[in-house]
């Protein structure tokens, strides 16, 4: 094991390769967002599955890994350019990279006169030719105006970089796959419950609704590259979605049913069989890409519908297989388009009905996803089937509950305190544990109600109802701190002093120093 400390953060590397943080995150050195916050518990990074982490550093605000084969992590303050990321606008602060796309690298920013984050996209190129290439997703972000599509900002250029600044968006389909089957439990070769695939479902259909998107558009736009880490994740509470698309740098306007456009674009794992070989191809490539991309979401392979056959879903699952299996068609005219999966929706989907009348099971299946450091899969089950109502109730019991506990945990230390006192520190036993323990618990209560009111919030619910929940849980918040406060400063400061000072005067203590200094 390794570690290192940068000015308020510390960085530390597991033998097995693990690498774990804490501290300050004022600069996003903890990799924690935007949230400026201390995090006194050690969280652990994530790094894509086939990345073994060799070495750690931390030079102040500013945090890094190097990887086995030299590539280097970088994210936190990078002010003077610390992170050997070169974004020269001085209107923003960079904090990280936040991937790779078609044609360049993406880092998360956060402007410095509207405080917003923003993804921020760096395009090299070596002439006007090259730059007039470059600057076709430029314009193609500004013609698809839309929730479906990820917000085009602004677009510059320095010397031979182009830069585009769109809207942030924290999460890829990508990485909710690479956490989905951890998050639910399940064992690859387990076919999923029927929240998990409730979510899939909504996933799915919401990305088909985006492809529909760029499809009726006049002329056509194919985009050419979709595959989950051009899947961008982020809540649009008006239409209540999660799913936009990104990355348009391959993206092509497509005027008739066949057309020559360039052979071999995109990602070969998701690439139509007629792109990889020839030049004449249409919208239905996309739909090739999306099939893949619900291959990997629902984990199809052939043993699956043997395995759905005893579940709920069984026959819902049988119709989705179908349609994916009709999607990845080698001949093109046999995929379904958009429109048509869509169409089929009530057949290969589940009701919210049948997902929330186990009202027990669902609560409780809730409870977990809300404990997951990936809000995605909470958000998703509580937005979707329209239980925030829920929410509300759970967050009124818990601060009635809080409350108890606090005026519980505020007389026991009074008679704590009191018993400190009192009795003999060396031979009374006290109930300090179980005091820490009931503090450990509102802490927890209060964290669970923090993540309630931020998820009223972020889905649009009424703004009186939430401020009213918010400074209620804030003034919980600050009654648990002069709790904790009093308990650490009255009791146990106290008792310890005793004890020490106790033990200092005990006949062994005493006849210890005779021992050691006989002469006095």
């Amino acid at each position: 094991m390794c570690n290192n400390c940068g000015t308020y953060h510390t960085l530390v590397l597991i033998s097995d390769g693990r690498v774990y943080i804490w501290g300050g995150n004022s600069w996003g050195q903890i990799g924690c967002g935007d949230n400026p916050e201390n995090i006194c518990t050690p969280i652990k990074l994530q790094f894509n599955d086939n990345v073994k982490i060799e070495s750690i550093y931390c030079c102040y605000d500013s945090s890094f890994a190097i990887t086995s084969d030299g590539h280097v992590f970088s994210w936190g303050d990078n002010r003077g350019h610390e992170l050997g990321l070169n974004i020269t606008d001085n209107r923003f602060i960079e904090l990280s990279t936040a991937g790779e796309g078609a044609f360049g690298s993406v880092f998360k920013v956060r402007h410095k006169l509207d405080d917003n984050l923003y993804a921020v996209k760096k395009v090299q190129f070596l002439d006007k030719m090259e730059e007039k290439e470059m600057m076709r997703e430029v314009t193609n972000l500004r013609k698809l105006d839309s929730d479906f599509v990820v917000k085009y900002e602004n677009s510059w250029t320095e010397g031979k970089q182009l830069y585009i600044q769109m809207e942030y968006c924290p999460q890829t389909l990508g990485s909710v796959l690479r956490d989905k089957r951890q998050v639910f439990g399940r064992q690859s070769t387990k076919p999923m419950n029927i929240y998990e695939y409730f979510i899939c479902c909504e996933i799915f259909r919401e990305l088909l609704i985006c492809v529909r998107y760029l499809h009726d558009q006049d002329p056509q736009f194919i985009h050419r590259d979709l595959k989950p880490d051009n899947i961008l994740i982020s809540y649009t509470s008006v239409n209540n979605t999660f799913v936009k698309l990104g990355d348009f740098g391959l993206a092509t306007e497509h005027a008739r049913s066949f057309k020559s456009h360039t052979q071999g674009a995109g990602t070969p794992d998701y690439m139509a069989p007629e792109v990889h070989l020839y030049k004449n191809y249409n919208i239905k490539a996309d739909i090739y890409s999306v099939g893949g991309i619900g291959m990997k979401l629902f984990e199809i392979n052939p043993s699956d519908c043997q395995n759905y056959n005893s579940k709920t879903l069984w026959k819902q699952f049988n119709r989705l297989h179908d349609l994916i299996t009709s999607m990845i068609e080698i001949k093109v005219n046999k995929r379904p388009t958009s429109c048509q999966v869509l169409d089929a929706y009530t057949e290969w989907s589940l009701d919210k009905q049948i997902i929330t009348a186990n009202e027990q099971q669902f609560n409780e299946t809730l409870n977990n996803l809300k404990s997951n450091d990936n809000s995605f899969f909470y958000e998703c089950l509580l937005y979707k089937t329209e239980s925030t109502d829920r929410v509300t109730k759970s967050l009124s019991a818990d601060t009635q509950r809080c409350d108890l506990l606090l005026n519980n945990i505020g007389e026991r230390v009074a008679n704590e305190e009191d018993r400190v006192q009192r009795l003999d520190p060396l031979t009374t036993t006290f109930n300090t544990d179980d005091i820490g323990a009931e503090l450990t618990q509102v802490e927890q209560l209060l964290n669970n109600m923090r993540v309630d009111v931020q998820t009223l919030r972020k889905c649009g619910y009424s703004t009186v109802t939430v401020g009213e929940l918010h400074d209620k849980v804030q003034q919980l918040c600050q009654r648990w701190a002069d709790s904790k406060d009093k308990f650490w400063r009255r009791v146990m400061a106290r008792l310890e002093a005793k004890r020490a000072d106790a033990r200092r005067r005990s006949p062994t203590a005493k006849q210890a120093l005779i021992d050691k200094y006989p002469e006095y």
